[in-house]
């Protein structure tokens, strides 16, 4: 594990046990831990320098495991003298030392002088020699939170309670790691009680000779096989147990230990004296049709799949040691920057400085940066914004960001609550010690996987004026000139979403009578819809353009662009809809009477995407005409067409700079008829202008 913040604790100087480091040559310490049968004796151990090459396997296993909080209550003997050290660690040192001989062990709480920050950047770009030379990456899954903390107790026959309760934690992750390789290996005994569980989910049969002739046990008991596409489903107990093992844990949310399992050559899960190796995990991974048979039953009437309730994280980690495997053998790239950053987002860090340098050992291109806990955060994180938008040419990171975007008071995006903003952090460098969250990710547009293309390319790299201004190509298309905020979207949310709530046509009719004013408000004349005027953006009439901005032009699921074909259909549904009628003529039958049906049955796609869109996004018309859906805009906001931005853009005028007109980044937006182009091919016309700006 990496070196992390550094805490105040009672011991021995750092200059008293450690002997500096010769890190050009690649020197670390490894930690000899002496052998004891005892598990309550004293912890004796002593550092020693070792050089890591290249070419050679190290004789040492380098230990995974969280630190948990920063007490250092629990002394052991480091190179002759007391040293201070957590309570888990201690609980993992205590496990982890054989009764027979030394053990070899790298630990970064020890093995790296942590008062040092000059030892610390430098051990910190060793992370990935360290981690995928050892023999094998130990990942020590329990935490000692739970036991108590007093500065007095230590382990002795004295605390027989804090022993007791610790060795009973930690058999519980041990059963559950021996249930995951029984799964792994298809234990067939435990593999047919889970079918039989499955079988009989939600079986209220008191009939014992019903529940016999469906119980797998009676049938498949003898023939010792399960149909090849058999359910199964774990019950309450052993689902508990998995989420002790994969949910609950501190483990499965530190950053650091995603770089330090995704590395090791050799993974393997430890909780006391049990062990698995993570070969048997991969293996259930790679049978999708298996591993997609299991079920979970945190309660009594929701069974989700293991490997959703499970395994999410896990999951993560197992595809990016397939992507460091592949590279290695030339099979594929390794991932980029960004891609580590977003797919490890949610991870958690103490120093927010490691939520950029606990991941540079999982990729080859660096970009330049450099490890450096002296660096500032803000100059860090900038730093590093900048190498990513330029080494990709566009503005992914800042459009379909992973980080969770915040807006202060007058609607400007930040990346984080503004009581914790990074002093000093640019409007367009995210704040990655602040995740999105998955259950978020709906407020994204679709840019960064190739579904718009509203402006190409940059062509040239970003560059920084003063520090904090970001120069980009901009074009602007349109301005706003009325406030937009996501609550006005609560009539049309009602309207559509509500048909599982109550009946449908009493939504219809509801929403008939409040739809007009929330068009009107968003600066739309509903008598503009009803004379067949067209759109002229793109020429086509105004009642399907509308339709095609309120669900950005998609379809989902999968998320794609609407279809060319299914449009005329839902031109007639949508102007039923805009009338009140809740059921809607779709096509003729076989006798030439017209086909009726709720609209979201008939077009269900379409449906779910107004659905999804409605929930963040709010549609407004720009002052020259524009159908949008944005987010948090206000009266003077410009929407722009910027280079290397797949979608359009909403920003703040906020003077001018070096001759340049100044914009705070305020969020994207989806501009009907400029989604594809149309903005830089209007600009060579010379019909729109293409102009340098800064964002602040």
């Amino acid at each position: 594990m990496a070196p992390r913040t550094v805490y105040q604790f009672s011991g021995h100087r750092s200059q008293d046990i450690y002997n500096e480091l010769n890190s050009s040559a690649g020197e670390i310490r490894v930690l000899k831990l002496s052998q004891s049968d005892n598990f309550a004796a004293p912890i004796n151990c002593n550092l020693v320098h070792v050089q890591l090459r290249n070419d050679t396997i190290g004789e040492y296993e380098a230990l995974s495991y969280v630190w948990d909080e920063p007490l250092f209550v629990h002394s052991i003997t480091l190179n002759g003298k007391p040293h201070k050290i957590t309570k888990n660690l201690e609980l993992a040192l205590r496990y982890l030392r054989s009764a027979r001989r030394d053990r070899t062990l790298w630990v970064d709480a020890l093995c790296v002088n942590q008062s040092d920050l000059t030892e610390r950047s430098k051990q910190a770009r060793l992370m990935k020699k360290i981690y995928s030379r050892s023999k094998a990456v130990l990942a020590w899954l329990p935490t000692f939170s739970s036991i108590a903390t007093n500065d007095d107790l230590a382990w002795s026959s004295d605390n027989q309670l804090i022993v007791q309760q610790a060795k009973s934690d930690v058999r519980i992750m041990g059963e559950a790691l021996e249930l995951t390789r029984k799964i792994c290996v298809r234990d067939y005994g435990t593999l047919l009680q889970m079918h039989a569980n499955f079988i009989h989910a939600g079986d209220e049969s008191d009939d014992p000779a019903r529940r016999r002739e469906k119980d797998p046990l009676a049938v498949h008991a003898q023939s010792r096989y399960l149909p090849i596409d058999a359910p199964f489903l774990l019950d309450r107990e052993q689902s508990e147990l998995m989420r002790d093992l994969f949910i609950k844990p501190p483990f499965w949310k530190r950053l650091w230990i995603m770089q330090e399992m995704s590395l090791a050559r050799r993974l393997v899960l430890v909780a006391g004296h049990y062990e698995l190796s993570w070969q048997f995990i991969s293996l259930f991974f790679h049978n999708v049709h298996y591993s997609n048979a299991f079920y979970a039953s945190p309660d009594w009437n929701y069974h989700p799949k293991l490997l959703n309730y499970a395994f999410a994280v896990p999951l993560k980690i197992e595809h990016q040691r397939l992507i460091q495997e592949n590279s290695i053998r030339g099979k594929c790239n390794s991932s980029t920057l960004l891609e580590v950053l977003m797919r490890f987002a949610e991870s958690k860090a103490t120093d927010p400085k490691d939520y950029v340098y606990g991941v540079l050992g999982l990729v080859n291109d660096r970009l330049g940066i450099q490890v450096n806990y002296y660096d500032s955060l803000p100059t860090l994180f900038t730093d590093t914004a900048l190498a990513i938008i330029n080494n990709a040419a566009n503005l992914d990171l800042i459009c379909q960001t992973a980080w969770r975007p915040r807006h202060d008071p007058d609607g400007a995006l930040t990346y984080s609550v503004a009581s914790t903003r990074i002093r000093g952090l640019p409007c367009w460098v995210p704040d990655f010690a602040n995740s999105l969250g998955f259950e978020n990710h709906e407020t994204l547009l679709f840019g960064q996987v190739g579904i718009y293309e509203a402006a190409p390319p940059s062509g040239i790299c970003f560059q920084v004026f003063h520090q904090k201004y970001l120069g980009v190509m901009a074009t602007i298309i349109g301005s706003i000139s009325r406030d937009v905020m996501k609550d006005e979207n609560d009539i049309m949310r009602r309207g559509l979403y509500c048909q599982g709530t109550y009946p449908f046509s009493a939504a219809m009719q509801y929403w008939n009578t409040e739809l007009r004013q929330w068009l009107t408000n968003a600066g739309l004349d509903l008598a503009r819809l009803e004379c067949n005027e067209l759109y002229a953006p793109t020429g086509e009439t105004l009642v399907r353009a509308l339709w095609r901005t309120l669900t950005t032009d998609l379809i989902a699921y999968p998320v794609m662009r609407t279809k060319n074909e299914k449009r005329p259909t839902m031109d007639r549904i949508f102007r039923a809809i805009l009338n009140g009628h809740s059921q809607v003529p779709v096509a003729d039958d076989d006798s030439g009477n017209p086909k009726m049906g709720f609209w979201s049955e008939l077009m269900p796609q379409h449906h779910e995407m107004i659905r999804r869109v409605s929930q963040h996004w709010t549609f407004a018309v720009t002052k020259n005409g524009l159908f949008t859906m944005m987010q948090h805009a206000q009266p003077g906001d410009v929407i722009a067409c910027v280079r290397g931005s797949n979608v359009p853009l909403i920003l703040r005028p906020r003077g001018l700079i070096l001759g340049r007109g100044v914009y705070t980044f305020v969020g994207t937006a989806y501009v009907h008829g400029f989604m594809d182009g149309e903005a830089r091919k209007l600009a060579k016309e010379g019909r729109l202008l293409e102009r340098g700006v800064l964002f602040n």
